[in-house]
């Protein structure tokens, strides 16, 4: 692979980053509770779907096989964003977390036992090495220097990935939700590289617009399903922040998943599926250091350098 490669190869894990950071200050008293989750993430997929036909990309005709597997995608990934939050309040941050990127197996598997990609041992080491090191990177070892007390309907504080994080034990309760975020997870990449296996190329923008949308109507549904538990009003002050978040992410997103799934149908899942898990995971923990004050102990720190250690194995090997 070309230096070029690389750099589009870290393009969306720059950009995934900024999207998990971005909900994680949307997460500090921005939003009420899991209603709010759901209003932001139809809105600001909506604002995805906005930005692929203002960027100047033209919309084709549409294969049934991508609608259908868009739709597919699009409903599973509200599946996802829902059990996350249910794994999130009932249990711990570090080991759902660690649940949810592990998904990224199922990919691996399915590219090597079905489709025949070639893996090396080198790339296997470097996934074993990655695994404990999202477990570590995630936990409780990073602390905010500066902790700032939330009350009220503000207690619910979601989670880099929008969820609300719980500290509970781990109990069916939360081992039921935590396991269908890890299954979804996978299967959501597994349906965009089959996706790319029947259109090589072709028809991304077309899939990533209507699984955005199916999406976000299942989540205004929910919104719509749930607002009455919100027991405050929206103050009002905080919607240019709200917004500009909105506008992050839904930006991102766009390009993000453009570039992840062109990504996805042109190299080994034995390569793009770590890189992308494992890149945006661990480059969240050392920013947040930067943006969210979060102190790095020993252990997130020996969790951070084999993380990158796994990366670069499994890079090697490619």
């Amino acid at each position: 692979m070309s230096a070029l490669d690389w750099f589009v190869l870290f393009l969306p894990v720059a950009l995934y980053s900024a999207i998990q950071l971005s909900f994680k200050q949307l997460g500090r008293g921005l939003m009420r509770g899991r209603p709010d989750m759901f209003l932001i993430t139809g809105v600001h997929l909506m604002v995805s779907i906005v930005v692929l036909a203002v960027a100047g990309f033209r919309f084709t005709k549409v294969s049934r096989s991508t609608a259908g597997i868009a739709v597919l995608f699009g409903i599973s990934q509200l599946v996802n964003i829902a059990s996350l939050m249910m794994a999130f309040e009932r249990g711990p941050v570090s080991y759902t977390s660690l649940f949810y990127t592990a998904g990224m197996i199922i990919p691996v598997l399915v590219s090597v036992l079905a489709w025949g990609e070639s893996v090396k041992l080198v790339q296997v080491g470097g996934v074993v090495l990655l695994l404990p090191s999202f477990y570590v990177a995630s936990g409780p070892g990073g602390r905010r220097r500066a902790p700032r007390r939330v009350t009220g309907a503000n207690a619910v504080r979601p989670s880099a990935t929008g969820a609300a994080p719980g500290t509970g034990s781990y109990g069916r309760s939360w081992l039921a939700p935590a396991f269908v975020g890890f299954l979804t997870n996978g299967v959501n990449m597994v349906l965009a590289k089959v996706q790319q296996r029947l259109m090589p190329g072709e028809q991304i923008r077309e899939y990533i617009a209507i699984a955005f949308f199916v999406t976000a109507l299942l989540s205004f549904v929910l919104y719509l399903a749930t607002r009455r538990q919100v027991g405050v009003a929206f103050p009002m002050r905080r919607l240019p922040a709200v917004g500009a978040l909105i506008a992050i992410i839904g930006g991102a997103n766009a390009f993000a998943n453009m570039v992840a799934i062109r990504l996805i149908g042109r190299l080994p899942g034995i390569l793009v599926f770590p890189v992308l898990n494992g890149g945006t995971v661990l480059l969240v923990s050392a920013l947040s250091v930067l943006f969210f004050a979060e102190r790095l102990d020993g252990l997130r720190t020996v969790g951070l350098l084999t993380g990158t250690v796994g990366i670069v194995l499994v890079a090697m090997g490619s």
